[in-house]
C-alpha cells in the first residue's frame, strides 16, 4: 500500500480465508513508509468483514476532501487523479479560509465598536461554526485512520456532523435577515434577533446529531470514506436531508434579493457604475455565504462528474477567505478602525513624534 498518503475513496482487497490465518486480533492493515533511513512498520487500520462465500474484505481510505462530506461513496472521489486535486484544493483553499476566519475573529477582539453591531455578532458565531468545521474535518480523517472503532471516532464524527449542521442553520439565519434587508424593507426591526439566532445557529443542529446518537451510536464508525461522519440512513437523513432543505429555502431567497438589487433605479452615471460593482459583489458574497457552493457537491454526485466536484471543492473551501475579504478588507469602515488603531499604536510608541 506504497499509495497509502494518496488515496481519498474506499479501496478494497479481497482475500481468500483459506489463504489466511484468523485470529481474534485479526485486523487489515497498511505498510506505513517512514524517511529513506528507516525501513517503515505495518499499520492496523480497519477491523476486516468476512463474507458467507469464504472471504475476507479489507477497505481502505485516506485522503480528506470537502466532497466527502456529501458522498458515501463515489466513483468521483475512488479516481486517483481526481481525488488528488481535490485533496490538494482542499488543503490549499482550508489554509486560506482558516487564515480569513482568524481575521475575522481578531478584528472582533481588537474592536469594541465593530463587535457590538449586531450583524457582526451574527457573523461572529457563522465564523466560529465554519471554523470548527474547517478544523473538525481533519481532526476526523486522523482519528478515523488510527482507530476507526473507538469512541473517540464516534465523538468526533457527532461533532463534525454537528458543525456541518451548524454552520448551514447560520446560513439560513443571515439569508432571512438579507432578506428583510433588501426584500421586505417595510417590515419592523425584529426582536432578540441575537438570541434566536443562536438557538437556532447553536440548539437546533444537536437534536439530528441526537437522535443518531440515540438510534445507532456506531453510525459514525461506519463510514468508507477515511472520515468519522455519518453513514447509510444517518448520512441521507442527518445530513442530506436537512441540508437540501436549507439550500432550497436559501436558493429561493437568493433570487429574490438578487431580482430586487439588478432591478433597483439609478438615474446617474456614476450611481449606476458603483451600483453594478455592489450588485455583483453581493451576488458572489451571498452565493457563497448561503451555501449555494453546495449545489455543485450534490451536482457531482447525481451526474457523477468530476468537473462539479472539482468547482464545488474550490469554492466551497474558499468561503472563509471570501468571508474576509468582503467584510474586513473591502468594507470601508472596518479598514477606518484598523488605520484608527495602527496610528493610535504609533502614537504610544512614539514613532510619530520621532517621524516629524
Amino acid at each position: 500500500m506504497g499509495l497509502y498518503e494518496e488515496l481519498a475513496g474506499p479501496i478494497f482487497l479481497i482475500h481468500n480465508k483459506d489463504n489466511v490465518e484468523e485470529t481474534a486480533n485479526s485486523s487489515c492493515a497498511y505498510w506505513k513508509y517512514q524517511i529513506p533511513e528507516l525501513k517503515g512498520y505495518w499499520k492496523d487500520d480497519t477491523i476486516p468483514n468476512a463474507t458467507e462465500e469464504g472471504y475476507i474484505i479489507c477497505e481502505y481510505s485516506h485522503l480528506t476532501h470537502f466532497v466527502l462530506l456529501l458522498a458515501g461513496s463515489s466513483d468521483i472521489i475512488n479516481d486517483l487523479n481526481t481525488s488528488h486535486i481535490l485533496d490538494m484544493i482542499t488543503n490549499v483553499n482550508s489554509v486560506l479560509s482558516l487564515l480569513g476566519l482568524f481575521g475575522i475573529l481578531l478584528t472582533a477582539v481588537l474592536f469594541d465598536r465593530w463587535r457590538n453591531n449586531i450583524g457582526n455578532q451574527i457573523l461572529i458565531n457563522f465564523t466560529l461554526a465554519v471554523s470548527i468545521k474547517n478544523v473538525m474535518l481533519y481532526i476526523s480523517e486522523g482519528i478515523s485512520n488510527e482507530n476507526k472503532t473507538s469512541m473517540g471516532c464516534t465523538i468526533t464524527g457527532g461533532i463534525l456532523h454537528y458543525s456541518i449542521l451548524s454552520e448551514f442553520c447560520w446560513m439560513l439565519i443571515i439569508a432571512i435577515l438579507q432578506f428583510k434587508r433588501f426584500v421586505e424593507v417595510l417590515g419592523g426591526p425584529l426582536k432578540y434577533v441575537l438570541l434566536k439566532a443562536c438557538i437556532c445557529g447553536w440548539v437546533f443542529p444537536a437534536l439530528p446529531v441526537f437522535l443518531i446518537f440515540i438510534i445507532d451510536m456506531n453510525n459514525y464508525n461506519k463510514s468508507s470514506v477515511g472520515l468519522c461522519y455519518p453513514t447509510k440512513l444517518g448520512l441521507y437523513l442527518g445530513v442530506w436531508l436537512p441540508l437540501i432543505v436549507i439550500i432550497s429555502i436559501n436558493f429561493v431567497i437568493f433570487i429574490f434579493i438578487l431580482y430586487n438589487v439588478f432591478h433597483k433605479k439609478t438615474e446617474y452615471r456614476d450611481q449606476v457604475n458603483h451600483e453594478i460593482l455592489f450588485q455583483w459583489r453581493l451576488a458572489i458574497l451571498l452565493f457563497s455565504m448561503l451555501g449555494l457552493t453546495w449545489l455543485f457537491g450534490f451536482a457531482a454526485l447525481i451526474f457523477n462528474t468530476p468537473v462539479f466536484a472539482v468547482v464545488f471543492c474550490f469554492m466551497a473551501t474558499l468561503q472563509g477567505f471570501i468571508m474576509f475579504l468582503f467584510f474586513i478588507v473591502f468594507n470601508k469602515s472596518t479598514r477606518y478602525l484598523y488605520v484608527q488603531g495602527f496610528n493610535w499604536w504609533m502614537y504610544s510608541k512614539g514613532y510619530k513624534d520621532r517621524l516629524n
